[in-house]
């Protein structure tokens, strides 16, 4: 189990060196990763992040979580790590955890800095670092940080927007408050950008202040020679102009809301290992487990991968269900846990090929009619059974489905 599980609502994984970004500069989260064991391929199941967090903790359904449904009895993390430290900023998402950690230490912003000189991240770090130097999270109590994220106020320096101004781009953008909007589909490109642009930023504020972070942990490390491991994780991703909506994603429902980082470091780990394996936050215990085994022994121990896995993932009007070769997008009309009545989808499916239509932008069900009739029946047998407050099943569903395109 890492010692240290640092969890990050907004952060897209499209937006780090580690998950393919080349304009970026997250040197501090690129070192973490190359010494890591990556997963290309995690979702998070939706849009609620105190939904998704309670999917990790418990080791069910996102959507079970948000609707409701009773917990597990005695499974999954929070059963086995209840003496764990939770370090927050996010004071909704702490008072809703209450039960599941020994000790949960709310970060809030410093009355005796100014703004520019400390962010929020440099806040919320500082505020962990001071919790495991404590007395109390001493014997290896696992310490899990979550911040707000791109999901609080922007307040990254003006200045780090300038990395990735060109000639012609539009000027810094002022971000009052958390963006959210829908562009017009004639919007001016640079529009777009600014927020773009803002939002980079932010990740590099937060890998500037992860790399303090970790420089004292390492100070730690010296002075009690035990080995350190760290997981790191994206809660919701943050949609940026892609499919129009900029921000709380309730609109669409593309992979740009649910797919997020996820790594594993640990200092016994005999090499990096990147794992294409899709996952999601129900699946969380299933990566720790495989990082607990990789690190125990002196080879690299491959994770067993499931080629006909099927990832469901949600908001309030759309629901999405994923293989690894493609992703199907239909709105629904959800109906409340223990219902009989139907929930069937109630707009016309959109198909897209994956993975090499990771942003969604072409979209093909009038080409596979097949594929689509058989993935939308799917989803809805899918949406009926949450209806039914049970945890997804087992998909029957043809070798073409999971195949693509031939």
């Amino acid at each position: 189990m890492p010692q240290i599980i640092i969890s990050i609502d907004g952060l897209c994984a499209r937006f780090t060196g580690a998950y393919g970004s080349s304009w970026v500069p997250t040197p501090t989260l690129d070192s973490l990763a190359a010494r890591s064991i990556l997963f290309d391929n995690f979702f998070v199941e939706s849009v609620d992040p105190v939904a998704n967090f309670r999917s990790l903790l418990e080791g069910r359904h996102a959507l079970l979580c948000q609707k409701g449904s009773p917990g597990p009895d005695g499974s999954g993390w929070q059963t086995a790590h209840r003496d764990g430290v939770l370090v927050t900023d996010d004071l909704t998402l702490a008072g809703s955890l209450s039960g599941s950690f020994r000790k949960i230490i709310v970060s809030e912003p410093s009355a005796d800095q100014a703004p520019a000189e400390q962010t929020a991240f440099d806040g919320l770090f500082q505020t962990a670092i001071n919790a495991i130097q404590s007395p109390e999270s001493a014997g290896g109590s696992p310490v899990w940080i979550h911040s707000k994220g791109m999901y609080s106020e922007w307040d990254a320096p003006p200045e780090l927007q300038e990395l990735f101004k060109g000639d012609g781009d539009p000027p810094p953008l002022e971000v009052n408050g958390i963006p959210n909007l829908e562009l017009l589909p004639d919007h001016d490109p640079d529009e777009r950008l600014g927020f773009v642009h803002a939002y980079a930023a932010q990740v590099v504020d937060l890998d500037q202040s992860l790399a303090g972070f970790l420089h004292e942990l390492a100070k730690q490390q010296e002075d009690t020679g035990l080995p350190l491991s760290i997981a790191l994780l994206g809660l919701r991703g943050f949609p940026l102009g892609e499919h129009l909506e900029i921000g709380f994603p309730e609109s669409t429902c593309h992979a740009q809301s649910f797919h997020v980082p996820l790594f594993f470091y640990h200092p016994d780990l005999p090499a990096p290992v990147r794992c294409s394996q899709m996952l999601s936050s129900s699946h969380w215990l299933d990566a720790v487990e495989y990082q607990q085994k990789a690190t125990t022994g002196r080879e690299t121990v491959a994770f067993e991968n499931d080629p006909r896995r099927l990832l469901l993932m949600a908001n309030s009007r759309f629901c999405r269900i994923q293989t690894s070769c493609w992703s199907l997008i239909q709105g629904v009309t959800w109906s409340p846990l223990g219902s009989s009545d139907s929930t069937p989808p109630n707009s016309r499916p959109q198909l897209f090929v994956q993975p090499s239509d990771r942003m969604e932008i072409n979209e093909v069900s009038d080409r596979c009619p097949e594929v689509t009739a058989e993935l939308s029946g799917e989803l809805r047998r899918q949406v009926e059974i949450f209806a039914e407050g049970k945890q997804p099943q087992p998909a029957s569903l043809s070798d073409s489905v999971f195949q693509g395109i031939t």
